[in-house]
């Protein structure tokens, strides 16, 4: 995750940019910070312009396994 910068979990698409981020980091970001992608500054006015993208977590497990072991370190 470009915020977080830990493997992604939950992953929440941008659709304007396309753009991939934690769903709790990008959801706290938009509400803290401005309404923008925090990678490329394109506009996300709402969190409904983010779609959850299962097929990027299932890579994720696929690749790495059991996640919580790469959380602990």
């Amino acid at each position: 995750c470009p915020i977080c910068l830990q493997l992604l979990t939950h992953t929440l698409t941008a659709m304007e940019c396309l753009h991939r981020f934690c769903s709790e980091c990008v959801n706290s970001s938009l509400r803290i910070g401005k309404k923008e992608c925090p990678v490329c500054r394109s506009s996300c006015a709402t969190r409904r312009s983010l779609r959850p993208d299962g097929m990027f977590d299932e890579l994720i497990v696929t690749m790495y396994g059991d996640l919580d072991v790469y959380e602990e370190s």
